[in-house]
């Protein structure tokens, strides 16, 4: 159903099915998706010819990359207790946040960790993959299933994203936002610039 529609969104648009599955349109009320169509097909190339240059392409898709470059020029961001089981041959990094792949070193970093915790793939996007948890009694609950602190970091361990998972506080947003994101996600902006020459 969903290739269905993805499909009837490139008829009506000229979208190609790929960009329609990857945006979710086929999970979007059709207002939503209706105020997509129009101007994706003339953003995404544009995204892609000013990101792709020299290592746009590498920030964009990779949130730990990105928050080493913030952190190297003083820009404030969530901030980022550790990235699990990352391949760092595949995916290298400056070493700014700690990388965490032994259970013994991850149960000493959740021991020193907030009680409300987010987990997400360093190159995932749209909330895909993301993992919430929170800490009470000692265990932590996560998706309706209360884990031990050793269960937990064998849950974690066992994610298997080459680009690793971001383990963070849990922010939330302002209340006066709330008209805008509701209570269940983090307001936030992405803006992307370029120096054309």
């Amino acid at each position: 159903a969903r290739i269905a529609r993805a499909i009837n969104a490139r008829r009506r648009s000229g979208i190609k099915p790929r960009i329609a599955l990857l945006s979710g349109l086929f999970d979007r009320p059709l207002a939503d998706a209706e105020n997509t169509i129009p101007y994706w097909p003339r953003l995404h190339p544009a995204l892609r010819l000013l990101n792709w240059n020299a290592d746009g392409g590498r920030l964009v898709e990779d949130k730990l990359a990105t928050a080493e470059r913030y952190a190297a020029h003083g820009i404030a961001s969530a901030p980022i207790l550790a990235v699990i089981g990352r391949d760092e041959a595949a995916y290298p990094h400056e070493g700014r946040f700690p990388a965490v792949s032994d259970a013994r070193e991850l149960l000493q970093l959740l021991e020193r960790a907030p009680d409300h915790l987010i987990l997400k793939p360093a190159a995932g996007s749209r909330g895909m993959g993301v993992v919430s948890a929170s800490r009470e009694d000692g265990r932590w609950a996560v998706d309706g299933t209360v884990l031990s602190p050793e269960e937990f970091a064998g849950r974690l361990l066992s994610i298997k994203e080459p680009a690793g998972m971001l383990l963070q506080p849990r922010l939330r947003s302002h209340p006066s936002l709330a008209p805008f994101g509701g209570a269940l996600g983090l307001c936030s902006v992405r803006i992307n610039t370029a120096l054309l020459q």
